[in-house]
């Protein structure tokens, strides 16, 4: 399943990908109470919102011209989360090298300064 955009508020229940006619940009939809949100991306503001009586429901047909377009959008996104957790394994990989190494450092230095003040008593 491909995740959602990021979305700070705890109360909101997110219900699916939508694509509007025309747009080859996938957003999300969320329901918080009465209010509907469509997110366009993880920014902050970049959304739009209304109560759901201001929404005129339908059933949304996309043609297979922007079908194909929302399918490709969709396994772009997917390929940048994967490349996104591949980079943050390595990263997370290499932070926890590096602290072995600072921790090793560190006991070596504690454990030379230490010999030194022992030779000195």
């Amino acid at each position: 399943m491909i995740e959602p955009y990021k979305h700070d508020c705890g109360k909101c229940k997110w219900v699916g990908w939508y694509m509007h006619p025309g747009s080859n940009l996938p957003a999300n939809v969320y329901l918080c109470g009465q209010v509907v949100i469509i997110r366009h991306s993880s920014e902050g503001s970049d959304y739009w919102s209304g109560t759901a009586g201001q929404i005129i429901k339908s059933s949304i047909y996309m043609d297979p011209e922007h079908e194909a377009k929302y399918v490709e959008a969709i396994g772009e996104r997917q390929q940048g989360f994967e490349q996104e957790r591949l980079l943050d394994q390595v990263y997370q990989e290499w932070k926890e090298e590096v602290r072995q190494s600072w921790d090793e450092a560190t006991d070596h230095c504690n454990n030379t300064i230490l010999n030194k003040i022992i030779e000195e008593i």
